[in-house]
């Protein structure tokens, strides 16, 4: 089947989406793709963003009440002709060809009982129309055939890719760290600002940088702090032109997460990522090569309930960030390699496009 070119319907859960993954895909399709409803509803104003998502938590919360064995399963409607759709985190109901990339199993699910609808989201699964679900990493892969091993031949491996981003030429000024946490407390928010404490205390040239979903007390208490600073919510294009660009490493003491986005982001940038393992950071090993591209803490003692890590653990932290503060040259080599990922390795643009091409023209050919 001969398709010169392949219109590509995003179908999103939500109006519109707030994630870079998206983003990024429609900026940078594969060759001979065209995404054609995507660019107007990606969110990326502040207000508007912050619209989105206190409305997804109202809107989840609504359904888990009143829907509690609801798939995650929508019907496109759409006045454009296209050939194909691709579902962003969720399933589709259409008699057409779709595929659905996948962060994490339970966005099968729009609902929190999750055994008694799994034989709908099977039968979804199962369609002819259904071509490929792509979890975004092996650990996603894993969990989609523990839960429906009926379905291994339509599951595909696709990482998430982004451009590598440039960082200030010439860059002056204190040594930054910067810590990204939609959920403060959630990913690692106080943990971060604990460490960054100490090393502001005994390094007079190193800042510490927080954003995220800062309570307004402790905004309050560093509003005059001259090392540290707090933000609350800010939009991706501020984080791309101010942020990252500036900043030296990344901090991310999560509790859990399923990829973890901001990690990525970093690395595009060259910024090596001091990070946590837990049971619940499921991917940390997949998108960070330990002591190349950052360091991983692992910390046995987390108590994940209180989110709380051992005293060792922050430790540990703050000691890998004092290494690539005094080590110029091994901070240098590991930006490198961080952003080398982004080249030619396995989130780079180039290998991502190469495969979503033959998965889309796959679908139309069956």
């Amino acid at each position: 089947m001969a398709i010169k070119e392949i219109g590509v319907h995003m179908q999103y859960p939500w109006k519109s989406s707030d994630s870079a993954y998206y983003k990024n895909l429609i900026d940078f399709p594969p060759r001979n793709v065209t995404y054609m409803n995507g660019k107007r509803e990606i969110v990326t104003e502040k207000e508007k963003l912050w619209q989105n998502i206190r409305f997804k938590r109202f809107a989840r919360n609504l359904i888990r009440s009143f829907y509690p064995s609801l798939p995650n399963a929508h019907l496109t409607k759409s006045s454009t002709k296209f050939n194909l759709i691709h579902c962003a985190h969720c399933l589709s109901l259409n008699k057409k060809p779709w595929v659905a990339d996948i962060e994490f199993a339970d966005q099968f699910w729009a609902s929190i009982n999750k055994k008694s609808s799994r034989r709908k989201i099977l039968r979804i699964l199962e369609s002819s129309h259904c071509k490929k679900i792509l979890p975004w990493s092996e650990w996603s892969k894993k969990n989609i055939l523990e839960r429906f091993p009926e379905i291994h031949e339509k599951v595909e491996l696709v990482y998430p890719a982004m451009p590598i981003r440039k960082k200030k030429e010439e860059k002056s000024g204190p040594f930054k760290i910067l810590f990204i946490g939609r959920d403060f407390k959630g990913k690692g928010g106080y943990v971060a600002l604990k460490a960054i404490e100490d090393l502001t205390r005994r390094f007079k040239d190193i800042q510490g940088i927080l954003i995220g979903d800062i309570p307004p007390g402790l905004l309050k208490k560093y509003k005059n702090s001259e090392r540290i600073d707090l933000h609350q919510l800010v939009t991706q294009e501020n984080l791309f032109e101010l942020f990252y660009p500036s900043a030296d490493v990344f901090l991310y003491p999560t509790f859990s997460d399923t990829l973890g986005f901001a990690i990525l982001e970093a690395q595009s940038f060259g910024l090596p990522v001091i990070a946590t393992k837990t049971a619940s950071t499921h991917t940390v090993n997949e998108t960070i090569a330990n002591n190349k591209t950052g360091f991983i803490i692992e910390d046995k003692n987390v108590n994940l309930e209180r989110r709380e890590f051992s005293e060792a653990a922050i430790r540990e932290m703050i000691k890998k960030i004092e290494l690539l503060y005094l080590n110029k040259k091994l901070l240098k080599k590991m930006s490198k390699a961080a952003q080398k990922q982004f080249i030619d390795g396995k989130f780079s643009i180039k290998k991502r496009n190469e495969k979503l091409e033959k998965i889309y023209i796959g679908a139309l050919e069956d």
